[in-house]
């Protein structure tokens, strides 16, 4: 036999469940590609800044140079001997080295790019963002143990970008891949964990239906020959009508109990809850009498106090349900003493009280 499609709750549970697990991988996915993206940054910011170090060290010693064979030359007269640095490659690569006095003064400068900022040799290495984005490292000329002068070098940072970009373009692509191929095995596996439960709810779902409508019979059966015998009450002893009416008001309660039961095997969704004026009276009077011959046998007074005339707006067979609960807890947990069932109208609503003499419930399971 084919079985019916799944329920809207189930198809709910694998749409969160694959929601809840994708956003879980993307947090995963979203910390490795961060983690990824910093580490890289940070070794091609360093190796650019080596090689910036490298470079300024190399221009500095030709400083230290010509002031040692020129001693007491003017800083700016020395002859420096630019040629010996790589200039084709410091132009391809972006770069610029710059001679500056103690006092700051630019002496010489070769290369492609240079810092629009004053020299200010305590912020080394320095960013710039405007008008490009460059890095520059600063490093003193230090001529017998006075400081000559500082040789500043710079590098665009464009490269740098352009890597970074293309970096999180791939990760990016990479995570949008990764999230694809995962939701498509978290589906799959959804569908495989839910399967058995889907299963078992529709066994479930199929005896329910097969017990409330198999019960209905015998309950209409019971309850037709209870109301034929109190049509006829002719020679019939008057602890005998009461039990008669005690069977047709639990009949009437299984009922409605298989009703219910056998509606939510039609129907996956929550359906609006029907109200109509309910006798509060009747109802707890039929509940006393209904349960008055089981606390007897188990040796318990059972008393009950309902006024009558007592009425609300709801549904008669949830408040019956709730209130039978009460009770049968009262009778279950109660091994000697007394049980009362009470009812009385306060202003805007009517409280019902089902005390008892047994063990109680401890504070924390209230």
């Amino acid at each position: 036999m084919a079985h019916p499609p799944a329920g809207a709750e189930f198809v709910q549970i694998r749409r969160r469940l694959l929601v809840a697990n994708l956003l879980v991988f993307a947090g995963v996915l979203a910390g490795f590609a961060i983690a990824v993206r910093t580490v890289v940054a940070y070794n091609l910011r360093q190796q650019q800044l080596g090689q910036l170090t490298a470079l300024a060290q190399t221009a500095a010693a030709l400083v230290e140079a010509e002031a040692e064979e020129y001693p007491g030359k003017a800083a700016e007269h020395l002859e420096l001997e630019i040629e010996t640095l790589p200039i084709n490659d410091l132009r391809v690569r972006e770069q610029g080295v710059q001679w500056f006095t103690a006092q700051g003064q630019r002496v010489a400068a070769v290369g492609a790019i240079y810092p629009t900022q004053p020299l200010d040799p305590d912020v080394s290495p320095a960013i710039e963002t405007e008008p490009i984005h460059l890095q520059a490292v600063t490093v003193p000329v230090t001529v017998g143990n006075q400081t000559w002068g500082y040789v500043r070098t710079s590098q665009t940072l464009t490269e740098l970008d352009r890597i970074m970009t293309q970096l999180d373009r791939g990760l990016g692509l990479g995570i949008a891949i990764a999230l694809g191929l995962s939701g498509t095995g978290v589906l799959w596996l959804n569908r495989l964990a839910m399967k058995p439960i889907e299963q078992s709810f529709r066994r479930l779902q199929q005896f329910t239906a097969d017990a409330s409508h198999e019960l209905r019979s015998p309950l209409m059966a019971i309850s037709s020959n209870a109301e034929v015998a109190l049509k006829y009450p002719e020679g019939m002893r008057a602890d005998d009508r009461e039990t008669f009416e005690v069977i047709v008001n639990a009949t009437e309660q299984m009922s409605a109990l298989t009703a219910d039961l056998l509606m939510l095997t039609r129907t996956d969704r929550a359906t609006a809850l029907e109200t109509k004026s309910v006798d509060l009276s009747e109802l707890l009077q039929g509940l006393g009498r209904l349960y008055q011959p089981l606390a007897q046998q188990q040796g318990l007074d059972f008393t009950t106090q309902i006024p009558p005339g007592l009425s609300c707006q709801g549904n008669g067979t949830l408040l019956q349900r709730a209130c039978t609960n009460l009770i049968q807890n009262a009778l279950r947990y109660t091994a000697a003493g007394a049980i009362a069932l009470k009812a009385q109208a306060l202003p805007r609503q009517i409280q019902i009280t089902v005390t008892d003499t047994g063990m109680g419930i401890a504070p924390e399971h209230l």
